[in-house]
């Protein structure tokens, strides 16, 4: 989505990626059962998926991404 305000020099670009419950997840991510191999896919997925909204951003726009994720350690 793009944002403009009037009378603002910017505008901005704005992906979004809505959360996932934890039964969304493993339906979709793998049919392990392994946390960890649940978690490198899930890692695997979230990046491909910024990597493609990203090809929305660029130069002239602030550039925005908003999601709602478990990021472990954050």
């Amino acid at each position: 989505m793009e944002l403009r305000i009037p009378e603002c020099d910017h505008s901005a670009v704005i992906t979004a990626l809505p959360y996932p419950s934890g039964a969304r997840l493993r339906q979709l991510l793998t049919q392990s059962t392994e946390d960890a191999e649940l978690r490198k896919e899930y890692n695997a997925q979230i990046a491909y998926i910024f990597e493609n909204l990203a090809s929305h951003y660029r130069a002239d726009t602030i550039n925005l991404a908003m999601s709602h994720l478990y990021v472990q350690g954050g």
